[in-house]
This record gives structure tokens, C-alpha cells and sequence, in this order.
């Protein structure tokens, strides 16, 4: 903050101003120690006389107190320097209305005029708050539609995998109920003429080799239908954990 005087009020009344904005603005803390006059006064380019008259001042309202070893020093008084705020705000306040009334604007005039131009900074910091909260809505929403529509589809998926399984079982068991009973049949050899008698020695080894191999089909379809049902079961135990 600079050291800038008007000709229109007396230079110590200033620096005194100009001291207290620093203490309320944290430039000099609460508690830690104000440089020396002649310091001060080299800084601001004033008469050492007119900063020690401000210094003073300061010292009669309680903002500062004197120490022998380390000099002047700010108050810890937190209710004076909360005091000091203020009244300092209340006399910006009071300069605003004189100015806005050297314009022929009234006082309630110029305070509906700070409302209309609050209120857009005001919508516009609560729109720029919502932002981050509407595109981390926007964010989320993608994922829990496709975490939605993912549980119907393993639903059905698991569903369909049952009905084949079941369908598979099926025709497994109709495949066994065939080949046992073609393993049942008697072996027919096929009909010729009666003359030989070697031709019917022929026809009843081929017979007995057709058993055989009915049975083996008989015994590889029930195999079939057996591991079938195992993989209907299981689907059908996945679909009721899913359905849960």
C-alpha cells in the first residue's frame, strides 16, 4: 500500500488512516511491532515530526502501545480492531451517499442501485459454484445408465444360455430313448432268396455287429443328455443369481 496524500485533509490525519487499513489488512499483524518514526517517515516522504503526531494519535485510541525494548506495537485487542472496521466501513458508506446525493440521487435511490448491481455478481458466483456439481452429475450419469442396462443384458444372456441348455438336454434324451430302442431291436438281416444256406450264415454275423454298435450309441447319447442337464442346472443357477 503506498503513501499517497491529498491537499484536502491535514497529512498526519492520513497517515493515520493509511496505518489502520495496514493493521486491518494484516500488513502489521496483531501483537508484532511498527517500524520506527524515522523509517515511517522516510518511507511515506513526510516530516518525521507529522509521522511521530500520527503515531501518537494511534497510541491515544488504543491501536498501538509503546514498549521500551522493541518500540511501538500493534494490539492484540481483537474487539478494537473489529470496532475500527466498522467504522471505517460505515464512513465509505457515508461518502458513497454524499456522492450519490451530489448527483441529485437520494439515499434510497442509490441503495436499491448497490441491490441491482449485487444481485448479478451474486447469480453469477452461485452459477459458477453449480458448475462443477452439474458436469460431475452429468459425469456420473453415462456410467449408471450402462451399469443399468448391463444387468438386464447379463440377465437375459444367462436366460437364453438356460433355454439352450434345457433345449440341448432334451434332444440328448430323445437321442438315448432312440438308441436303446434300436439296441432292443432284434439285429434283421436283410431278406434274400432261400437257396443258400451259406447266404444266411453271412447275414447273421453282420446282425450281430449291429448290436453292438447300438448299444455304444445308446450309452454315448445318455452320456450326452447327462452332461446336458449338468450345464442346463448350472445356467439355471446362474440366472437365479442374477435375477437376485
Amino acid at each position: 500500500m503506498n503513501w499517497v496524500f491529498s491537499t484536502d485533509r491535514p497529512i498526519y490525519a492520513q497517515i493515520m488512516e493509511l496505518i489502520q487499513k495496514r493493521i486491518l489488512l494484516g500488513i502489521y499483524p496483531m501483537g508484532s511491532p511498527v517500524p520506527s518514526v524515522r523509517v515511517l517517515a522516510l518511507e511515506a516522504n513526510v516530516n518525521p515530526n507529522t509521522m511521530q503526531k500520527a503515531l501518537t494519535e494511534l497510541e491515544a485510541q488504543g491501536l498501538l502501545y509503546t514498549q521500551r525494548t522493541s518500540g511501538r506495537t500493534v494490539t492484540t485487542d481483537v474487539q478494537l480492531v473489529k470496532a475500527l472496521k466498522e467504522r471505517m466501513a460505515e464512513g465509505y458508506i457515508e461518502q458513497y451517499f454524499v456522492g450519490m446525493q451530489s448527483l441529485g440521487i437520494g439515499r434510497s435511490a442509490a441503495a436499491n442501485m448497490l441491490v441491482v448491481q449485487e444481485t448479478p455478481q451474486a447469480a453469477r458466483a452461485a452459477q459458477t459454484k453449480a458448475q462443477p456439481k452439474a458436469s460431475a452429475t452429468q459425469a456420473k450419469a453415462p456410467a449408471a445408465r450402462a451399469k443399468a442396462s448391463a444387468k438386464p443384458r447379463a440377465k437375459t444372456s444367462t436366460a437364453a444360455a438356460a433355454k439352450t441348455a434345457a433345449k440341448t438336454a432334451a434332444a440328448a434324451k430323445t437321442a438315448a430313448a432312440k438308441a436303446k430302442t434300436t439296441a432292443a431291436a432284434p439285429a434283421k438281416a436283410p431278406a434274400r432268396k432261400k437257396p443258400a444256406a451259406s447266404s444266411h450264415k453271412k447275414a447273421a454275423p453282420a446282425g450281430n455287429k449291429a448290436a453292438p454298435t447300438a448299444k455304444k450309441a445308446a450309452s454315448s447319447a445318455s452320456k450326452a443328455a447327462s452332461t446336458a442337464k449338468k450345464v442346463a442346472s448350472t445356467a439355471n443357477k446362474a440366472a437365479g443369481k442374477e435375477m437376485k
